[in-house]
């Protein structure tokens, strides 16, 4: 071969060499442009924590790690509540200042008490074991609330064996350390693509009833000692307690006939398909039976320890019955699913808990 082809075939390689070259980099730069913040980080008591300085279009997280904006000083004069839970008290559908701690800071401070502050220590996933540690390991000591309002019973209370920690703490390690090769954008979402990939082949799939029969038992087994615990703590650390009764879509059976519009908003906000009202009730059925059960085992827990419950799902019902029942219409724009709330259905839990503080002799002192 002679010099000239020598020569053809280096450009060759040269040229090759600036295109790979041109195409890492553009693909480092839509990895750059497409990747997320992360929302959580690895905690080795918990499972995880919510990232402080997380933000997006609809949430933030405080540098205290809680959802919402950076938190007041606690005065003299301040009545701090820290309202705890899963993503229904995080308020995973809507935004900060929608979110039911939120909402009943506002109703509060518009009623005139200015002196309230109502933190949010919600998280998404989150189970009474993990409520119960955050606040002995860390809350109570950083945040020195004057009730503890709890809003949990559907998540796995225990930490140990919880599917919700293993997902969870699988997204919390999905964000690789920027050091080394995951410096790259590019090379961090490949590892993130690789952690899913393992964390599927190692899955074990269960029939639903599977599942629910083991949260079922979880709930039974670990709820009442740690709610007997939680009330022992707040009472050491001299906190006012409460158990929050919470409400869900599945509430209530919808009316007979049941109109076509009311029927659609029942297939979108319970996400079902069905086409006639009998279709619905079955689907009803076994999920409120599930939330009653979990809320027998709440009612039954804060009742052997002495704490006292916020009865927030009768009390929405009452509040919109106009004498003639409940328009179910109304009922199902409260939520965003099944368990999760509008800010509207947010709006007046705040509004039903706000009487309940008083008629405890927590709020107004």
């Amino acid at each position: 071969m002679g010099a000239a082809g020598r020569l053809s075939i280096r450009k060759q390689v040269l040229w090759g060499l600036v295109l790979s070259v041109v195409a890492l980099a553009a693909l480092e730069g839509l990895a750059v442009v497409f990747e997320k913040d992360a929302k959580y980080r690895y905690d080795e008591a918990l499972g995880y924590r919510l990232m402080p300085g997380f933000r997006d279009e609809r949430e933030s997280v405080n540098a205290d790690g809680l959802r919402g904006p950076e938190i007041e000083p606690k005065g003299p004069d301040t009545y701090r509540i820290l309202a705890m839970g899963g993503s229904t008290t995080f308020g995973s559908s809507v935004h900060d200042e929608d979110a039911w701690p939120a909402r009943l800071q506002t109703v509060l401070r518009e009623a005139g008490h200015d002196e309230v502050q109502v933190l949010n220590g919600g998280v998404n996933g989150y189970g009474l074991g993990q409520i119960v540690r955050v606040l002995e390991d860390d809350y109570i000591e950083r945040f020195a609330p004057d009730l503890v309002l709890v809003y949990s019973g559907w998540n796995y209370a225990a930490i140990e064996g919880n599917p919700t920690i293993t997902r969870y703490r699988m997204k919390s390690k999905l964000s690789p350390v920027r050091e080394g090769i995951y410096v790259s954008a590019m090379v961090r979402r490949l590892a993130r693509l690789r952690k899913r990939m393992a964390h599927k082949a190692l899955a074990v799939e269960k029939e639903d009833g599977d599942l629910r029969q083991e949260r079922v038992q979880a709930l039974e087994e670990s709820f009442p000692p740690l709610a007997l615990h939680l009330a022992e703590l707040c009472r050491l650390r001299g906190v006012a307690l409460g158990f929050v009764v919470y409400p869900s879509a599945m509430q209530l059976d919808p009316p007979a006939p049941l109109d076509a519009e009311t029927l659609a908003l029942a297939n979108e906000i319970l996400q079902v398909e069905v086409t006639t009202r009998a279709e619905l009730l079955e689907e009803i059925a076994p999920r409120r039976d599930r939330v009653d059960h979990a809320l027998g085992v709440v009612r039954a827990s804060a009742t052997a320890a002495g704490v006292p419950l916020l009865e927030v799902a009768d009390a929405m019902s009452l509040r919109l019955d106009t004498g003639d029942g409940v328009d179910y219409g109304t009922w199902l724009r409260l939520f965003t699913d099944g368990a999760h709330k509008s800010p509207e259905g947010n709006g007046l839990i705040a509004e039903c808990i706000v009487p309940m503080l008083a008629a405890q002799g927590w709020f107004p002192r």
